[in-house]
């Protein structure tokens, strides 16, 4: 049987709370305005912008689910995205990172719902 990876359980948030709450790198999470630490996101959302680079070695999307918006990057693979396009409500699952005062997703579950 394979071994399973051990990781924090992902939590509902709305974009906001991620947003407007600040980053702590050391623990790669994020300390939301509630004070709930949140390293692993999962949020509904519609996609409103999406990017794939020419040799799809890079793709984002930008999600907006009526609080604010947030974009999930992909790097070395568009393969999250092949399916998702601009107006699409998905739900997402992702670490939650930052870079350049950006806080972002790093996709590890997107799907298609119906609303």
């Amino acid at each position: 049987m394979p071994e399973l990876k051990k990781r924090f359980p992902s939590r509902k948030v709305r974009i906001s709370d991620l947003i407007n709450g600040k980053y702590l790198p050391e623990q790669k999470c994020v300390m939301t305005p509630y004070a709930l630490k949140v390293s692993r996101a999962s949020l509904v959302g519609t996609v409103v912008g999406k990017f794939v680079a020419e040799d799809n070695s890079f793709a984002s999307i930008t999600i907006d689910d009526s609080t604010e918006t947030i974009r999930a990057k992909s790097f070395g693979s568009t393969k999250f995205f092949e399916s998702i396009g601009i107006g699409s409500d998905i739900e997402i699952v992702g670490r939650v990172r930052e870079y350049n005062n950006e806080i972002y997703l790093m996709p590890e579950i997107v799907k298609k719902i119906t609303p």
